[in-house]
């Protein structure tokens, strides 16, 4: 790995080597991404500011709060309540960010060959290596192809903390006029080494920290395949324009194309699986539980998910005067669920069929309004009779002298928990649960002004019957309701060339004991931001804080790779200080970064999990680079 990232620096020297000279930027570079969930697509501008771009751990990219075992590749937990956290396979929802998900592949279109590459590395003794490379070509003028790859090797600072994780995408579109085609193969796959933590039992002898195993594995894997076709059919609409003609303003008629109907056709085969491993030569309690046979564990699980999607959309302006669309989908899905326990299967299987209809109303007003609002429903399988109805916007007001965004959401849904929050059976673990419906309602509310870049975000959410992971780490369900509400804040002030950017979250829940959050949880960076080297290179240096307020912090249990809620040791009180410098150069970014500078001043851990410290202050640097040729 090491002899690689040579070579890959030394390419990025040469072209580093005159930095007065610089290939033409492609005139055209679009990155598509699909919506799953309500089957739309978005088109994204390629990201090359600075922004954030010291946050080299995936899951901090998505979420600040995140905490984690203290090694790339390993299992992390967000600090802040989601209410969707142990939906579908849920067991990969601590190293998800790790991967690629099907709505973060990336469809280009580009009018010259491009490369991104990405290089993170840190100090040999952790060895934490991460390399992303992605290459993109249009064949024509309508049909593209892209591949990607990310992969990650890092030991850890701590015995048998080892994690390698890989994933790799093909992806192709094709657009001409009214027909898009979207496709994509992925694979994903990790592999996180268990230690089970710090053992406080020992005596530590030299430098050697002991940990509670030495043996056990964590693998997770998808391949998937993804095939997504859209027609629109147009009509002509005759439209009085304003143009400007000889230096007047005429009113002028043109015939604009809008859509009629469109069809969109979608195509799935998914697959995810879980393996793990130990070979315990001695009983072991483990946070309060027992790992009770002293002997060679082996369980996996694995889903397979075959599905097909239909969905019919006519254009908003069919009805001109109240400029209304609508909509319906349908959905089928065959799902396979496997249980192995000892490398032996458990029974057949469960095959489960289950089919949904959904219909609604949407209205897409470009820049000023954007909503749209339906209805669902399941039959067949543990998922018949769920319902939901959900409702999403967007409202653009006063944007010539004070723009304002607000975006809503509503959510009431009726849904039976997910098929491993009912079954799982394991050497360690074993649970049967006769669950009963799970009934969410939340509201959320976003504020947006970008003239002085703050964003305030509330929500308001209550869960009947809400599922979740108990005090000996098995799933259950509590047989009550759970309030909650959380008010978050970010913001970037500017002064002179110096930033303050601050993200700030409140919540409350209602139900401490079963669901362990910090009440608050705060970042802030402080950094100066100029220009060097005759004003063509941009520098980001300064500092960042994270913190929360104390709280019990759920622990994590290595035989289902899941956090679960118990009362134990304190975790938070004091903040995680970072310094990082990021550069730009044309196309390159790079940056430098010392994380953990408490060590420095108290000598001790610093925990974000039960058990599970961080290294003692280390550094890490990156580079980034985009070829357009």
């Amino acid at each position: 790995m090491r002899k690689i990232i040579f070579v890959l620096f030394a390419i990025i020297a040469y072209h580093l080597r005159v930095f007065g000279q610089d290939t033409i930027v492609p005139a055209k570079l679009d990155v598509y991404k699909l919506n799953f969930e309500n089957l739309g697509f978005n088109v994204f501008p390629d990201d090359t500011s600075l922004t954030n771009f010291q946050y080299y751990y995936p899951f901090l990219e998505k979420d600040y709060s995140s905490v984690f075992l203290g090694n790339l590749g390993l299992p992390y937990s967000t600090a802040i309540f989601r209410p969707d956290l142990f939906k579908d396979f849920l067991f990969y929802r601590s190293v998800e960010n790790y991967w690629i998900a099907d709505s973060t592949v990336q469809y280009l279109n580009t009018t010259k060959p491009y490369t991104h590459m990405y290089l993170f590395t840190g100090p040999r003794r952790e060895k934490e290596n991460l390399i992303r490379l992605m290459h993109s070509r249009n064949i024509n003028q309508f049909w593209n192809v892209t591949l990607y790859g990310s992969f990650n090797i890092a030991e850890g600072a701590f015995n048998y903390q080892n994690a390698r994780s890989s994933s790799v995408y093909a992806s192709t579109n094709y657009q001409k006029e009214n027909l898009r085609i979207f496709s994509h193969f992925l694979f994903n796959k990790i592999t996180a080494f268990e230690n089970g933590g710090i053992n406080d039992s020992v005596e530590i002898i030299g430098n050697q920290i002991p940990v509670k195993m030495d043996d056990a594995s964590n693998l997770l894997g998808q391949k998937q395949f993804n095939q997504n076709l859209v027609y629109t059919f147009p009509i002509n609409f005759r439209r009085n324009i304003i143009e400007s003609i000889d230096g007047k303003d005429t009113i002028v008629e043109r015939i604009v194309k809008k859509e009629l109907f469109s069809i969109w056709q979608h195509f799935s085969s998914n697959q995810q699986y879980k393996v793990y491993r130990d070979n315990l030569t001695d009983s072991l309690m483990y946070g309060g539980i027992s790992y009770y046979d002293a002997k060679e564990s082996f369980d996996s699980i694995f889903q397979q998910d075959i599905s097909i999607r239909v969905k019919f959309r006519t254009g908003d302006e069919i009805l001109p005067i109240i400029k209304i669309g609508a909509f319906g989908e349908y959905l089928w899905q065959r799902s396979e669920y496997y249980n192995f326990k000892e490398y032996v299967r458990l029974e057949n299987g469960t095959t489960e069929v289950y089919k949904r209809s959904r219909y609604g109303l949407y209205s897409a007003r470009g820049k000023m309004l954007n909503w749209q609002a339906y209805y669902e429903t399941y039959k067949g399988g543990y998922k018949d009779g769920d319902y939901a109805i959900k409702s999403e916007g967007e409202l653009f007001v006063f944007q010539q002298k004070f723009p304002l965004r607000l975006r809503w959401e509503f959510n009431y849904e009726v849904k039976m928990p997910s098929y491993w929050m009912q079954n799982y059976y394991g050497n360690r673990v074993i649970w049967e649960n006769e669950t009963k419906d799970e009934t969410q309602i939340n509201g959320i509310l976003k504020l947006t002004l970008p003239k002085i870049n703050l964003l305030v975000s509330l929500e308001k959410g209550m869960i009947l019957n809400p599922v979740y992971f108990n005090e000996n780490a098995l799933a259950a369900q509590l047989n009550d309701t759970l309030n909650y509400s959380r008010v978050q804040m970010e913001n970037l002030l500017k002064i002179w060339m110096f930033r303050i950017k601050t993200k700030f979250t409140y919540q409350q829940l209602s139900d401490t004991t079963h669901f362990s959050y910090p009440e608050m949880i705060a970042y802030a960076s402080i950094y100066y931001e100029g220009k060097t080297i005759s004003k063509s290179m941009v520098n980001q240096i300064g500092v960042e804080s994270y913190w929360m307020n104390q709280y019990a912090a759920p622990y994590y249990y290595p035989a289902t790779a899941m956090f679960y809620a118990k009362k134990g040791d304190l975790i938070g009180g004091e903040p995680l200080v970072n310094f990082f410098i990021n550069a730009q150069l044309r196309r390159s970014r790079i940056f430098f970064k010392v994380i953990n500078l408490n060590y420095l001043v108290t000598s001790q851990f610093y925990y974000q999990v039960p058990d599970y410290p961080l290294p003692d202050t280390y550094f890490r640097f990156g580079v980034s680079w985009r070829f357009y040729d």
